[in-house]
């Protein structure tokens, strides 16, 4: 493995060096924010008595930034490739995070995620500690898929279902001395927003699906009544093929024929409630089900009695 650590004066460290250079020289400071590829404008908020950042790039050019320094407030324009890159921020005392339209308090560990399209600043009223990881989207999906993260950006960790687990990552690699952790920690990482992307596009998915089938029963509550209407009705009305109606039910736990026949048993059901004295046959044909056989065997499917027990119980 060839990974670099870098310390703020340009020194490299032993190969499992933690111990990072005090300098409190700003210009040092600013060459290396500007080192990492962002335009920066930086102002101590007190007299800088100390400063400690460190570099650590891995093999894939994502970078890890550990900073302890004094209180400061930094303008940052991330100047790399913008479209492709996220910027994760974990706050190991309280940071301000804010840019035209958000404004954010990080802290007790936690971390946000931030566009790298656009600028921001990060203002610490204390001494900051924090850890940074500066990563190519790539790496966790695909390019299609980079629109997804417009849904986590800005978003405290907590608020999505692997942010805990990337708060913990994120705040045990703030002072590691380990290589194989860090890089470890790096993977578990990229895997969390993975599997934070695909779980998103299932959602996506589900709910276009539940959206298809509520679209399916709305047809089906149009034309029930109609005793010829069958799968191939529906396939015109909504302009799909009949496999795509039958797989995409099947997901959602729903079957047509069922769906039809349940509908018709409860016309049927209601019918007999207020129309119970006409022929049972006629108000089998009234309910859209093509013969009295057919709506007895489904009647008592739905409700565990036949259509004629049902009439008597109701005299």
């Amino acid at each position: 493995m060839n990974k670099k650590n870098t310390h703020l004066d340009g020194a490299t460290p032993p190969i499992n060096g933690i111990d990072i250079s005090n300098h409190t020289h700003k210009k040092k400071w600013d060459a290396f924010i500007n080192d990492l590829d962002f335009k920066c404008v930086n102002r101590f908020t007190d007299e800088m008595t100390y400063s400690q950042i460190k570099k650590h790039e891995l093999d894939n050019k994502d970078i890890l930034v550990n900073i302890d320094s004094s209180a400061y407030l930094s303008h940052l324009e991330f100047c790399g490739k913008k479209e492709e890159t996220l910027i994760i921020v974990n706050s190991i005392t309280s940071l301000q995070v804010v840019d035209d339209k958000n404004k954010l308090t990080i802290a007790n560990g936690h971390s946000i995620l931030l566009p790298a399209g656009k600028c921001f600043e990060l203002n610490s009223n204390k001494r900051r500690k924090s850890s940074s990881f500066i990563l190519n989207m790539n790496d966790i999906c695909n390019t299609d898929d980079f629109y997804l993260f417009e849904e986590l950006h800005w978003n405290k960790d907590p608020n999505f279902s692997s942010g805990l687990n990337i708060d913990k990552i994120m705040h045990r690699l703030y002072d590691c001395s380990s290589e194989k952790l860090i890089e470890r920690g790096h993977l578990a990482i990229l895997n969390a927003l993975s599997f934070e992307i695909e779980s998103m596009k299932s959602n996506l998915s589900l709910m276009s699906n539940k959206s298809f089938v509520n679209d399916v029963i709305s047809i089906i509550n149009e034309n029930y009544k109609k005793s010829e209407f069958c799968l191939e009705d529906l396939s015109r009305l909504m302009g799909v093929s009949q496999r795509t109606i039958q797989t995409k039910m099947n997901v959602a736990g729903v079957r047509f024929l069922n769906t039809l026949q349940s509908k018709r048993a409860l016309e049927l059901k209601e019918l007999i409630d207020t129309e119970g004295h006409y022929n049972s046959e006629l108000l089998a044909l009234k309910a859209g089900f093509q013969s009295l056989s057919t709506a007895n065997n489904n009647f008592i499917k739905e409700y565990g009695i036949s259509i004629n027990k049902y009439k008597k119980n109701m005299r």
